[in-house]
């Protein structure tokens, strides 16, 4: 092997190396959870949303376990005890501010306050 060679290759493997993890940095930072937090409605009734996918709503004296997933501007949550009514809102976030809509039956919209990023 050339000199030239056991320079170039080093240099290669390097570059893609760099390559590799920036793509890898830039690609996880595309799908964070834009709802992860906890969300409050009321003072009493909250939304907390873990950035994978799970959940709860949290009532006085209650909490309601659930799976949620983010298509276009759609949230889909599905509770965990079977009793509960699962549901799809359409969603809107301005800053700390989540605007929810369901608009399958009832139109209700509420509007939520972010209280904390690290739940």
């Amino acid at each position: 092997m050339s000199k030239k060679l056991k320079i170039i290759i080093p240099i290669i493997v390097v570059i893609l190396l760099v390559i590799l993890f920036l793509f890898l940095i830039l690609n996880k930072s595309e799908k964070e959870d834009v709802l992860k937090g906890l969300w409050d409605i009321d003072g009493n009734t909250k939304y907390e949303f873990d950035g994978k996918g799970n959940g709860k709503l949290i009532v006085p004296n209650n909490e309601y376990i659930f799976s949620y997933t983010i298509k276009d501007n759609i949230i889909s949550i599905d509770f965990e005890n079977e009793t509960s009514i699962d549901v799809d809102y359409e969603y809107e976030i301005n800053k700390d501010e989540l605007e929810i809509t369901n608009k399958k039956e009832t139109h209700l919209k509420f509007k939520l306050k972010k209280v904390d990023d690290n739940k």
